[in-house]
């Protein structure tokens, strides 16, 4: 795997973070850690580049809140929760 390839992955991966369903959170989390410790394992990311990834990814777990965008599809006209 090229090193693009695997940075173009994991940006999808923490993009797929993201998902209101806890329960997709945790194991599109534990995916996405998988993906980064078998790029540092085969050298396609440095050891500071893989714990950079891993804290990318723990930020992206605490900040996924599904209530304000709720909050803004029961604001348009004919739609309810």
């Amino acid at each position: 795997m090229t090193r693009e390839r695997a940075i173009a992955f994991l940006s999808d991966s923490l993009a797929q973070l993201r998902d209101p369903d806890p329960d997709q959170r945790d194991w599109k989390l534990a995916f996405a850690e998988g993906a980064v410790g078998a790029f540092e394992r085969v050298g396609v990311l440095s050891g500071n580049e893989a714990d950079r990834w891993r804290e990318r990814f723990a930020m992206s777990d605490e900040a996924v809140d599904p209530l304000p965008a709720l909050a803004r599809r029961s604001e348009l006209p004919g739609r309810s929760i």
